[in-house]
């Protein structure tokens, strides 16, 4: 340090650059991973092999078996999903019910009228009836 009295500039300046490659290397690899999954589920969707905006192709090995749906049989898909959709959001609501009862069974300062799971939520209540009086 004595010679060199200005040395350790040049040493923070490289630390400060290199730190700036490896992040950017880092961010790169990340950007092309997204850029992968996104190109992969774009061709999921659409039901064939496409080109990216770059031009590139998806690997055959990522797409396989895929048909082309119709619009008709898209719309028949979405309507399925919906349905499953609800149903599982109607379990989920006698679920947080059900919990509701089971700590009240485990606390008993709650009051049992406080449990109600009605026919909105599931299709046959009696079942649930036929739990709480178990």
């Amino acid at each position: 340090m004595a010679v060199y009295k200005w040395s350790w500039v040049l040493f923070i300046i490289f630390v400060v650059m290199t730190a700036f490659v490896v992040v950017n290397l880092l961010i790169a690899v990340i950007c092309d991973a997204v850029h992968v999954l996104r190109t992969a589920e774009r061709a999921m969707l659409l039901g064939f092999d496409v080109p990216s905006e770059g031009g590139d192709r998806i690997p055959k090995h990522i797409v396989r078996n895929v048909e082309v749906l119709t619009d008709d049989q898209i719309e028949i898909k979405v309507n399925e999903l919906q349905r499953m959709l609800d149903e599982m959001v109607e379990t989920q609501e006698c679920m947080a019910v059900t919990i509701e009862y089971l700590s009240l069974a485990l606390i008993p300062t709650f009051s049992y009228e406080s449990i109600v799971c009605s026919e909105e939520y599931s299709d046959d209540s009696s079942s649930l009836n036929t739990f709480i009086e178990y």
